[in-house]
């Protein structure tokens, strides 16, 4: 079976949550504005942007056996690299981290920085002889793929540019890279696959942590180009899409043999030559079993079988204790009649204030809410209240904090501190009182609001997200 809520719950699970999110953005951005603002390093700087799997969102929080994700920031120059090698070229960066950061590693193609929580790859890169200096300024301010409103004009390039050239500093040479290529790849390949395919891909890395004998390798981008290579365009699901990958890379592979895969836009390249044969004989072994696991999970019949399969294949972060619809949802019929198309994020503020009761579904009309909201609540001052029934990871997506939630939330708050300092645990009297406070809120301020906006949200049985808006009086 597809089973497509419990999958919404697992991947909830493991993707990174909205605390962390914000917390990679918060430091991403600071050390941006730090390398633009530096003195020694200005003359050096073309522009500064994100790459990765945090980029191409496709980065899991902290599972068993991996190391969760880190965020990494291309730092564009316009260094020769024939005047600087690698490990001159590097050593320009130490003063100014030895300035800003306590904890730094050296890596072989990046300085590992240690942000609080969170983990910061700064890779230095020399721009190619013929850059677009407008495109790669405007590249510094996107978001990771899912949170993106349009590709950018540098991402809408990328099959014509060339790539940047990286220091690698224990081979002595600088390498090509085209991260701006790869990151156009995924977001096709992810339309081709009706939107499923960066769910397959987070999944198979949850399979690839949890599954015993896997070895080190192939991880990371390579692990994704393996996934994209095998992935079948136009799956349903990605329960079927990551069946029906296993499948391809056994019929493929079972009988032995490495794939030689091209890295996207780096002509004469192997994204897998990291992995030796042994290791993908290892990783073909593993796939094999699975396989087999994933297509009875798939074809069963019976909703706790299927789920059993499943957890079986990605561990205890797949949800086993709720049935596959949830209850009381609205159906998806009632809603079809309301449902719009959103054009722009100003064509759909108007059109909600026109037509003042809309409903909204899919991912691209999903986004432009998102946008349309934080316009409305900071450009018009637009009062906004959840029905709490809604899905928690929805209500984080949309990004809205109801002031009603807020107001009771420091209400709660102010409360557990006191009852926290009666049991001499004011922290956790904190939390307590914050988090009661905003559940209080929330439901308070959705039955008394009178002027503003209800939302509501709710998945149908097909698990297709639904958001409606209703304005008041």
């Amino acid at each position: 079976m597809e089973l497509n809520y419990r999958f919404r719950k697992f991947l909830e699970q493991i993707r990174p949550s909205q605390g962390q999110l914000r917390e990679f953005r918060r430091a991403h951005l600071e050390l941006s504005r730090r390398l633009r603002g530096d003195p020694e390093l200005g003359r050096y700087h073309v522009a500064t942007f994100l790459q990765g799997s945090y980029r191409r969102s496709t980065a899991l929080r902290s599972l068993a056996g991996s190391e969760g994700s880190d965020v990494d920031l291309v730092f564009v120059t316009n260094l020769d690299p024939v005047r600087y090698g690698p490990e001159k070229a590097l050593r320009l960066l130490r003063p100014f981290l030895q300035r800003h950061y306590a904890n730094v590693r050296v890596q072989g193609r990046s300085f590992r920085i240690q942000c609080g929580q969170v983990d910061l790859d700064l890779v230095l890169a020399s721009a190619p002889s013929r850059v677009d200096l407008q495109q790669m300024l405007a590249e510094a301010r996107a978001e990771p793929l899912e949170e993106g409103f349009e590709p950018t004009a540098a991402e809408l390039s990328a099959w014509k540019t060339e790539p940047l050239l990286i220091p690698d500093r224990v081979a002595a040479r600088w390498r090509p890279s085209h991260p701006l290529a790869q990151l156009a790849s995924t977001r096709s390949k992810n339309a081709r696959c009706n939107q499923h395919f960066l769910g397959v891909v987070k999944a198979l890395k949850c399979w690839k942590a949890h599954c015993p004998g896997m070895p080190e390798h192939p991880r990371s981008y390579p692990l994704e180009r393996l996934i994209e290579e095998y992935c079948p365009d136009d799956i349903e699901s990605v329960a079927e899409g990551v069946m029906l990958t296993l499948d391809e890379i056994v019929r493929c592979h079972a009988a032995g043999g490495k794939p030689r895969l091209q890295a996207h836009r780096v002509h004469q390249s192997d994204v897998l030559a990291k992995t030796s044969d042994a290791d993908f004989a290892r990783f073909v072994r593993c796939a094999v079993a699975s396989a087999e696991t994933a297509r009875r999970a798939f074809e069963a019949t019976d909703e706790a079988e299927s789920a059993a399969a499943w957890g079986r294949l990605f561990g205890p972060a797949f949800p086993s204790g709720y049935a596959e619809e949830p209850p009381d949802q609205p159906a998806a019929e009632e809603a079809r009649g309301r449902v719009i198309a959103a054009k722009s994020t100003e064509g759909l503020v108007a059109q909600i204030l026109r037509e003042r009761h809309v409903v909204l579904s899919g991912l691209e009309n999903l986004r432009k809410l998102k946008h349309a909201l934080d316009q409305a609540i900071q450009q018009l001052g637009v009062r906004v209240e959840w029905d709490p029934s809604s899905p928690a990871e929805l209500r984080d997506y949309l990004g809205v904090m109801t002031l009603s939630a807020l107001h009771y939330g420091f209400i709660g708050g102010s409360v557990g501190l006191l009852i926290g300092a009666l049991f001499r645990d004011p922290e956790l009297g904190l939390k307590v009182g914050g988090a009661l406070g905003l559940a209080y809120g929330a439901g308070h301020g959705y039955s008394n609001v009178r002027k503003g906006w209800r939302l509501r949200s709710w998945y149908d049985a097909a698990g297709l997200a639904y958001v409606e808006v209703k304005v008041l009086p």
